[in-house]
């Protein structure tokens, strides 16, 4: 099937809201039941998608860092909220640019985030594969996915977005690791990381996505590592990645404390010492950019 057949069969629908997959409550907040991501799927988590879209974008300035020309297809694996892919659609007008995820992005009106037309949603599990034909877009990108793709999937993965990229086309992927710091930190990112690995992840495959490009099949891997300045005594940024990375602890509060991992007492004290040396302006974030050709 070609893509335009795909793409006209599908943009009839991409706009309307999807049935809502399973969930569950945990300290008010909701999680999606029945995959391994282990952060939240409601309106608080995707106002924190956006902020850390536009933290990320001013970190990396811009959106993408493949080698694009004029892409006519591109799809964002995982896409969350939407926002990268309608910036996209938006700088690519000449490009059907669909953004694939668990469940909907939130369909917008007005200049907050109006969709394009050149823009599409489908909805599906990346770990059940990519519902797409094969050579069907220039551009894949897949950014944020270390706590909801276990290690085991990860080659598999970057060979199915490598099945649905054309010849000559190019496949990107973004990770953050774990931040390094003081006694605080060092607590809450061993009790993110024991939360991984029991859903079979570790934030450890954040370094290795070019690894896992290349085992795929990937040519001309490129492989570049941001450290991203943290706290307010870093400026504008490092004020904002501060907040993002507490909100991540934040979210997944009630998920520990229902767990029995942490007591709220213990979380507070934490979650305090975290702060503290968040705000020293010492402390660098890692993100790793990778991308690959076909």
């Amino acid at each position: 099937m070609s893509w335009v057949t795909f793409w006209r069969r599908n943009r009839a629908t991409a706009q309307q809201q999807a049935q809502p997959a399973g969930l569950r409550i945990f300290g008010g907040r909701r999680f999606v039941r029945g995959v391994p991501y282990i952060l939240p799927s409601d309106g608080e988590e995707l106002n924190r998608l956006d902020f850390q879209h536009y933290m990320l974008r001013y970190a990396l300035k811009g959106n993408f860092a493949a080698p694009l020309r004029q892409p006519h297809a591109i799809l964002d694996v995982a896409c969350g909220t939407g926002r990268w892919a309608t910036e996209m659609a938006t700088l690519f007008p000449q490009a059907n640019v669909v953004g694939f995820d668990l469940t909907p992005p939130p369909m917008e009106s007005g200049t907050t985030m109006a969709r394009p037309d050149n823009f599409a949603f489908i909805q599906g599990n990346m770990l059940e594969g990519l519902p797409f034909p094969d050579n069907s877009f220039d551009f894949v990108h897949q950014r944020l996915v270390i706590v909801a793709l276990p290690t085991t999937q990860w080659v598999r993965q970057a060979q199915q977005m490598l099945r649905v990229t054309r010849p000559g086309g190019w496949v990107e992927l973004v990770e953050g690791d774990l931040l390094p710091g003081g006694p605080g930190l060092t607590t809450l990112n061993q009790f993110g990381e024991q939360m991984s690995q029991k859903r079979g992840m570790s934030f450890g495959n954040a370094s290795r996505i070019d690894e896992y490009l290349r085992q795929a099949g990937a040519k001309q891997v490129h492989r570049q590592i941001v450290h991203l300045p943290v706290g307010q005594k870093a400026g504008r940024l490092g004020a904002m990645a501060a907040t993002d990375y507490l909100a991540i602890y934040a979210s997944v509060r009630g998920f520990l404390i229902n767990q029995g991992m942490i007591s709220e007492e213990q979380y507070n004290y934490l979650i305090g010492q975290a702060q503290a040396e968040l705000n020293s302006g010492a402390l660098t974030w890692p993100f790793y950019i990778t991308y690959g050709q076909k």
